[in-house]
């Protein structure tokens, strides 16, 4: 039997830390691991309460701790039990220690987030003066503990009722009595600020169970106002975890608080719209006030308001998809207004300048044409009058990239089209080809032209059948260069 020993046990936020581990003392006996506190052992467990003192300078706090390691014989690990991802105190008395290991519930899983200067360590407190610049030097002796803060509280799964008096529980400590320091640093400035917005936020429009001027209440009273709420606040305090986010799960309450993803610890209960619903925004409580009042209005049970809150979400995530859709369509839309228009400039341009005999020849070509093979090589028949070939050239692959965008359109207009539809398009618009060209509407054949063209590519590939009809059109429209 491998015996661990649990240094100073009975100090507070050690007993927290260590508890996980004796309530499943049975179990480890099972495979060899026994808990004591005696002075017979193999290895020993620092809780980070022996080691840091926060009411001392960092540097004092450091010196204490390393001057209690530095009294352990045999191997030890320190175990920073603390529900914070900061690695503020307890990481100073590791790196010059003897331990084997450094345990703590939860990290943050980008550990180079570690090297940047945060509050106290606090990455959710925004920046300040503590980071870890030789983290990866020691993060391969730094490991998950396999437990965290949600381990100290036994479950008792409740009959609940989806009739719940309060709308929203907001049962946590605020305002702050008087001012806290950690190693002379005011966290009151961090924590109260981030519960204000939430207070804010929330204003008069809800049913609030909260306390009164951050006055403490019974037990019996605290956990009372939790049960009949509909949704649990959870506000980040001085760290990610807390026992009500297990405790709102026992009462049949849907947990709303910050993102939970970026910090890593085992096991992880926080999956967004399943377990909890994410407020997004390290450090902020900006609710999602639709989802909050959807949820109350409803007085649907837990299950049923998470799933409705998921719900709500991906319609919210859906409709601004479209709306970047839309904006997405309508700037190419307007890009290829301006090109064609761009284009059509050019052309009447070019028009101008070689005199109106090929429009005569133009209007020719569209009148006679059946496909866009055939129109575009009308438009180069139609240049034989003007005044060189080049010139005739040149117009006609200006026309002829006017009519490549044109097709563009359309056959991205009939690209979703099943064949059945095709076919009874084509006939149809066969049909009117043939009669606008007997009543001399060249303008309205020549877009009609390129409508079959599109809906005939559509068939053949609808049908499977292979065809090298692009590269031929461009080169009737003059698109493709001469050689030489």
């Amino acid at each position: 039997m491998i015996k661990i020993k649990l240094y100073e046990l009975d100090v507070h936020r050690n007993e927290t830390t260590f508890r996980p581990f004796l309530m499943a003392q049975e179990l480890f006996k099972e495979v060899g691991i026994e808990f004591t506190t005696s002075d017979t052992y193999d290895y020993a467990f620092v809780g980070q309460a022996s080691i840091i003192d926060k009411k001392k300078s960092l540097q004092e706090s450091i010196d204490k701790g390393l001057e209690f390691c530095s009294k352990i014989t045999g191997d030890y690990f320190i175990v920073d039990g603390q529900d914070a991802t900061t690695l503020i105190g307890t990481i100073d008395v590791f790196r010059e220690s003897n331990a084997k290991l450094f345990l703590k519930n939860t990290y943050l899983k980008d550990f180079d987030l570690y090297k940047q200067g945060w509050a106290n360590g606090r990455y959710y407190w925004g920046k300040g003066d503590y980071s870890v610049p030789d983290i990866d030097d020691l993060k391969p002796k730094m490991k998950l503990s396999g437990c965290n803060w949600l381990h100290t509280v036994q479950p008792n799964w409740m009959e609940y009722k989806s009739i719940k008096h309060f709308d929203i529980s907001c049962m946590f400590g605020y305002p702050t009595k008087e001012p806290v320091y950690e190693h002379d640093v005011c966290q009151t400035d961090y924590y109260d600020p981030h519960r204000k917005q939430l207070m804010d936020t929330l204003g008069n429009k809800y049913n609030v169970a909260k306390l009164t001027n951050g006055v403490r209440i019974s037990h019996e009273e605290y956990y009372q106002n939790m049960f009949n709420s509909k949704i649990i606040m959870a506000p980040l305090g001085y760290g990610e975890m807390a026992p009500r986010d297990l405790e709102s799960a026992m009462f049949g309450s849907v947990l709303m608080k910050p993102d939970m993803s970026h910090i890593s610890s085992e096991p992880f209960i926080y999956e967004d719209n399943e377990t909890y619903i994410a407020v997004k925004g390290i450090g902020s409580f900006a609710l999602p006030t639709l989802v909050v009042d959807r949820l109350i209005q409803s007085g649907m049970s837990s299950a049923e308001a998470e799933r409705e809150a998921a719900r709500l979400k991906a319609e919210e995530e859906a409709k601004e998809l479209n709306i970047l859709l839309e904006e997405q369509n309508r700037k190419e839309a307007e890009e290829k207004a301006k090109q064609e228009a761009a284009i059509q400039a050019q052309i009447e341009a070019e028009k101008n300048q070689r005199g109106a005999d090929m429009l005569v020849g133009l209007g020719g070509a569209i009148m006679s044409a059946k496909n866009v093979g055939e129109l575009g090589t009308g438009i180069s028949d139609a240049y034989f009058g003007v005044q060189s070939k080049k010139d005739a050239k040149d117009l006609a692959g200006l026309q002829g990239r006017l009519l490549e965008a044109q097709a563009a359109k359309y056959e991205a207009d009939v690209s979703n089209m099943p064949l059945e539809s095709v076919l009874t398009s084509l006939s149809i618009a066969e049909k009117q080809l043939k009669s606008l060209q007997d009543s001399g509407d060249a303008e309205a054949a020549g877009e009609l032209i390129l409508y079959i063209d599109a809906l005939n590519k559509r068939s053949a590939e609808l049908q499977g059948i292979t065809f090298a009809q692009k590269n031929k059109r461009n080169e009737l429209l003059g698109l493709v260069e001469e050689l030489g």
